[in-house]
């Protein structure tokens, strides 16, 4: 009796896939249901590629339900969402291989990055009236949209981005932490209070 690749999937092309549910609280986060990944042309190339796949899949549910969480808290701003995409991008690169004509391209190849961004965009529901797709994931569409392009700019910071900063260096892990928290989200409200009667854009 051989070892059983739970998730493995042989398919009609006799070649093998990983296939996996995604956990129904965070299929809106990642605006799929389903994971897949080309295992390998043979049962052996299969097995060896199984654990890091797994993995693959591990690591993508945890840090969509840790984005889940994050937004949860707080919205995202720009800068931050950015920050996150360059992450994912950087984790895209480096583990996840697009099977093109026969040839397993990493996802950093300008073909394997605009497949992986068409099918990405295949998924978003429509708007009715323009046709263009709607929603997704914030970090996963800029993720993708670095990947195509090589690069994105970044965005400016804006005070949120300052107070998360200075929550995390200055902040988290003191012994006051609850009662500076509350004493730096006073002070950013009266900053963005004075800041909007200036008429500034920040």
């Amino acid at each position: 009796m051989g070892l059983v690749l739970r998730y493995a999937r042989q398919t009609k092309a006799e070649t093998w896939q990983y296939r996996r549910r995604i956990p129904t609280a965070i299929r809106d986060v990642l605006n799929q249901g389903e994971f897949k990944r080309f295992l390998g042309a043979t049962r052996p190339e299969a097995m060896k590629a199984y654990p890091r796949i797994d993995a693959e899949f591990d690591t993508l549910v945890r840090e969509a339900i840790h984005r889940r969480d994050a937004d949860a808290e707080s919205p995202a701003s720009p800068l931050e969402i950015h920050r996150r995409a360059e992450r994912r991008a950087k984790e895209l690169a480096e583990k996840v291989v697009v099977t093109i004509g026969g040839r397993d391209l990493p996802a950093s190849d300008p073909d394997a990055a605009r497949l992986l961004r068409e099918s990405y965009i295949s998924r978003l529901p429509v708007d009715p009236e323009t046709g263009d797709p709607v929603g997704g994931d914030p970090v996963e569409g800029r993720a993708l949209g670095i990947l195509v392009s090589g690069g994105l700019s970044r965005p400016a910071p804006t005070l949120e981005d300052a107070k998360r900063l200075y929550l995390e260096e200055k902040i988290k892990g003191d012994i006051s932490e609850k009662q500076k928290t509350q004493r730096l989200g006073r002070v950013m409200a009266y900053l963005t209070h004075a800041i909007e009667a200036l008429g500034s854009p920040f």
